[in-house]
C-alpha cells in the first residue's frame, strides 16, 4: 500500500541524525555496541516520531500580532490556505514562508527568517581552510573538523545564529520545511528530530525527550538550492548536484532536563535557545521552552572523498571541556567519507574495524558509546542501526527506500544500505529488504545526499498543501506528483 511522500531530518543536513532516524541497534549488531541501548532495529518508521502536522489542531483563533520587520503574516489553516479561523500563522518575508506555526498571542520576541535569497551564479570566492588537512589520518581528521567548525562559527555568535544578521558569511536555509511532517517552529526555525528514549545516552529508563534542529548551507550549496527551486512552484530534483566546497551544517538541541538522566547530564552548561516545541510528547499543542545544544553535524563536498564526494562529520557537546565559551565545547566525534561496504556485522564481531570512518580521540565518552552500525560514524541523537553517510545516501525523489535496513534483513541484505554510491546515483527502491529493478520511467531521482532537499520536495509535492506566500503550482509539479501517485514501488516517509 502506497504512502505519500512527506517531510521529515535531517541536516547537514545532515548527519543521519543529518538531515536523518529512530530507535536503535538490532540484535545482530556487534557486542561492542553499548548494552544500554535498545536492542531492536526498528522495522518501520517509529510511532513516537511525529509523522505529520499534528491533527489535534487548537480550535481557538489567534488574534492579530506583529511579524518580523518587513514581513507579512497570514492566518492559515493546517494546509497553508488562508483562513480567518485558521489556527496557524504563516510569515512571508520572501517567496517561501519563513514558518507556518502556532504563535502565542502575547509573543513579542524575535521571529525566524528564512534565508532564501539564493545566489544565481556559482560563488568562486568562498574559502576552504579544511583543504589544508588530510582527513584520512587521525590528526588530520581532527584538524579538518576544527577548521570546518571555525568556518561555521565565523560571525554566528555575534549574529545570535540568525543567518540574516551574520556579517561575515552568507548562509541559507532549504525552503518548504514549513508544512507537512515535522515543520519549522517560529522562534528559531527548528524542526523536530529523532526522539531519544531511555536508557539511550544515560536517560532514565522509559524517559522520552524531544530533539530539535536547524540546518543551513553556505553560498556554494545555496546556489544548487536555488537551481532546484529556480521555478519556486515546480522544484527540479535533477538539479540537486552540489559543487565542490559546499558546506552544510546543522545544530541540534535537546529538550532533555538534568533530572531526565540517571547519571551525569551530557548537556550541562550547554548553550540554550528558546523554541516553540510540543508541550509534551504526544501533544499537538506547543509552547516556548528552553532547549540545549547537544550535537552539530556537518557535510562537506570534497572531491578527495572518493565515490560519494562527501565528508560527513559530527560534533557533540562535552560538559567536561575546560573551554570558556560553551560553543567551543563542541568536540568532534569523528568523520566518514565512505560506508565500508565490506564491513559486515560478522566481520566487525570478528575484529575488523571501519577504514572509512575515523573516530576522534576528543569525542566525549557518551558520544563514542553511541556510534553507528559496526562502529561507523553517527551522532548521539542518530539511529545507531545505520550511519551518517548511509542514511543520506537514501536521499531521492520519490522516497522509495527506508533510511536503514529492517531488523528482519539478512546480513547480505543489510549491506545494500552500505554501498558507496555517487551523489548522482539514486539509492533505488527497496521492498522490505529486497532491492527492486528500475527502468528509465520508474527510477527515482537522486538528490546528492541531501535529505533536506528530499524532505522539502516531498512536502511540496503533497497535493493538499500550498505555499501560503505564493499559492501556485507548475506543470512540473504535476509531473512529479503523477510519478509518485503512479509509482509501482512503495513510497515511504522521508526522515531526517
Amino acid at each position: 500500500m502506497r504512502r505519500f511522500l512527506i517531510l521529515s531530518l535531517l541536516v547537514l543536513n545532515l548527519s543521519c541524525s543529518i538531515q536523518a532516524t529512530q530507535e536503535v541497534i538490532g540484535t545482530n549488531v556487534p557486542t561492542e555496541i553499548p548494552t544500554e541501548m535498545p536492542t531492536e532495529i526498528p522495522t518501520e518508521v517509529p510511532t513516537d516520531i511525529p509523522t505529520d502536522t499534528p491533527t489535534e489542531i487548537p480550535t481557538s483563533t489567534p488574534i492579530e500580532m506583529p511579524c518580523a520587520p518587513g514581513a507579512q503574516c497570514i492566518q492559515v489553516d493546517d494546509t497553508g490556505h488562508p483562513s480567518d479561523t485558521g489556527p496557524l500563522i504563516a510569515q512571508c518575508s520572501g517567496q517561501f514562508p519563513d514558518y507556518v506555526d502556532q504563535v502565542p498571542e502575547m509573543y513579542d520576541g524575535a521571529r525566524f527568517l528564512l534565508s532564501q535569497d539564493y545566489p544565481t551564479s556559482l560563488p568562486t570566492d568562498e574559502p576552504s581552510p579544511w583543504k589544508d588537512y588530510d582527513f584520512q589520518t587521525a590528526q588530520g581528521a581532527d584538524d579538518y573538523m576544527m577548521a570546518v567548525r571555525q568556518y561555521v562559527y565565523e560571525g554566528m555568535e555575534a549574529a545570535d545564529w540568525r543567518l540574516e544578521q551574520n556579517t561575515v558569511r552568507h548562509w541559507y536555509h532549504v525552503p518548504w520545511m514549513t508544512l507537512g511532517q515535522n515543520p519549522r517552529e517560529f522562534v528559531r526555525g527548528l524542526t523536530p528530530e529523532r526522539r531519544l528514549t531511555g536508557p539511550e545516552l544515560g536517560l532514565r529508563t522509559g524517559v522520552k525527550v524531544q530533539n530539535w534542529a536547524v540546518g543551513f548551507y553556505n553560498s556554494i550549496g545555496a546556489y544548487t538550492i536555488g537551481q532546484v527551486w529556480n521555478n519556486p512552484h515546480a522544484p527540479d530534483p535533477s538539479r540537486s548536484r552540489f559543487a565542490e566546497g559546499t558546506v552544510v551544517a546543522k545544530v541540534l538541541f535537546t529538550a532533555a532536563r538534568p533530572e531526565d538522566f540517571a547519571g551525569a547530564d551530557p548537556a550541562s552548561g550547554a548553550p540554550s535557545w528558546d523554541a516553540n516545541i510540543f508541550r509534551s510528547i504526544g501533544s499537538s499543542n506547543k509552547e516556548i521552552q528552553s532547549v540545549r545544544l547537544l550535537q552539530m553535524d556537518v557535510a562537506i563536498r570534497d572531491d578527495r572523498a572518493g565515490v560519494s564526494g562527501w565528508v560527513f562529520g559530527t560534533f557533540a557537546y562535552d560538559p567536561d571541556s575546560q573551554e570558556t565559551d560553551s560553543w567551543d565545547r563542541m568536540m568532534p566525534v569523528g568523520l566518514m567519507w565512505g560506508n565500508d561496504p565490506e564491513l559486515t556485522d560478522s566481520a566487525f564481531q570478528a575484529g575488523s574495524k571501519p577504514t572509512e570512518t575515523i573516530v576522534s580521540g576528543l569525542a566525549p565518552d557518551y558520544a563514542v558509546s553511541h556510534l553507528g552500525r559496526s562502529a561507523r560514524l553517527n551522532g548521539p541523537v542518530d539511529n545507531p542501526a545505520s550511519a551518517c553517510l548511509s542514511c543520506h545516501s537514501t536521499a531521492q525523489v520519490p522516497a522509495v527506500a527506508p533510511m536503514y535496513p529492517r531488523s528482519s534483513c539478512t546480513e547480505l541484505q543489510v549491506m545494500y544500505w552500505f554501498r558507496n554510491i555517487a551523489g548522482s546515483e539514486a539509492f533505488g527502491p527497496v521492498n522490505g529488504c529486497d532491492p527492486q529493478a528500475t527502468n528509465a520511467e520508474n527510477a527515482p531521482i537522486a538528490v546528492d545526499y541531501s535529505l533536506q532537499v528530499a524532505v522539502a520536495i516531498a512536502n511540496q509535492l503533497r497535493p493538499n498543501l500550498v505555499n501560503s506566500c505564493s499559492p501556485q503550482q507548475g506543470v512540473q509539479m504535476e509531473v512529479l506528483q503523477d510519478k509518485i501517485t503512479n509509482s509501482e514501488f512503495e513510497v515511504v516517509e522521508v526522515e531526517r
